[in-house]
């Protein structure tokens, strides 16, 4: 909340027959006020839809695609993004899988389609140890095949 100095305690609102008034002196602390309030609920919306989002339009497509390539993967781990959100999927062989390595190129080129900020990476089975010279598995979100 925005304070306009030398003005302290509540801001005062009066209602008579339904009519809402400010105190005079308080309407400008009480526009910030209502602005603060306003974009909060607006910035609470917008994160539900983003979420919503997230789980339908990138995690879901994402299930569906590692229930299809089952065969050739193991997991996928999506750390907690910071620039861009970043996949790892973990092959089901010890070699890179060149075949695999396509199909995720065009799973990263359909998210970036639908307006994700993406980066899709293929690693070879590993364990956890040697998967957190990439990523803290810890602190991923996993999706097993």
């Amino acid at each position: 909340m925005h304070i306009i100095k030398g003005q302290k305690g509540p801001v005062q609102i009066l209602s008579a027959d339904g009519q809402v008034t400010v105190v005079p002196d308080n309407e400008d602390r009480f526009i910030m006020t209502a602005q603060s309030a306003v974009q909060a609920c607006q910035s609470q919306e917008k994160l539900k839809r983003a979420v919503q989002a997230f789980k339908t339009e990138f995690i879901a497509p994402l299930f569906e695609w590692v229930e299809n390539n089952k065969a050739a993967v193991s997991k996928i781990f999506i750390p907690v993004p910071s620039q861009c959100i970043e996949v790892y999927v973990i092959g089901a062989s010890p070699s890179y899988d060149f075949e695999l390595g396509k199909q995720l190129s065009r799973l990263e080129m359909k998210l970036h389609e639908e307006g994700w900020n993406v980066s899709v990476l293929q690693i070879p089975q590993a364990d956890l140890e040697e998967l957190s010279t990439y990523f803290d598995p810890d602190s991923s979100l996993e999706i097993h095949a």
